[in-house]
């Protein structure tokens, strides 16, 4: 990766490379001193998670890469479903509070079912640490 990541807003055809979010360019010894220099933490934490987000989400699928859009501008970076504002966790959090995927769909009624399927293989990806299957 160039440092260059493509975010897409949910059109097939919209290639167009965010306006340099340089963090392999920034290189995480330049976030490291900055954070030194600071004295905070979070600063590297969050360029790190951020980065490991947009790796995540430029190898998944086409398909999520339709649903899901990470951008600093939109809810501080959090994957949100494309087109909205409404944050992956969130709904994450309304599932395991018991709701069902109807009630989702009529609480939030500008989500899709395939939308919210493929941000929820997305969230899973990021829990996965080998991306083959294990044999039984």
């Amino acid at each position: 990766m160039n440092g260059t990541f493509w975010i897409p807003d949910n059109k097939e055809s919209d290639t167009r490379p965010l306006p340099q979010i340089d963090l392999v360019g920034l290189t995480f010894a330049k976030l490291f001193e900055r954070q030194q220099s600071a004295n905070d933490p979070q600063l590297f934490w969050s360029a790190s998670n951020f980065a490991y987000l947009l790796k995540k989400l430029h190898a998944s699928s086409d398909e999520i890469k339709r649903s899901v859009t990470i951008d600093p501008q939109i809810m501080h970076g959090n994957p949100v479903f494309s087109g909205t504002r409404i944050p992956l966790y969130e709904v994450l959090e309304e599932f395991s509070a018991g709701t069902t995927m109807d009630d989702l769909l009529e609480g939030y009624p500008t989500l899709r079912r395939d939308q919210v399927q493929s941000g929820l293989v997305f969230v899973s990806s990021l829990l996965r640490i080998y991306n083959d299957e294990i044999p039984d």
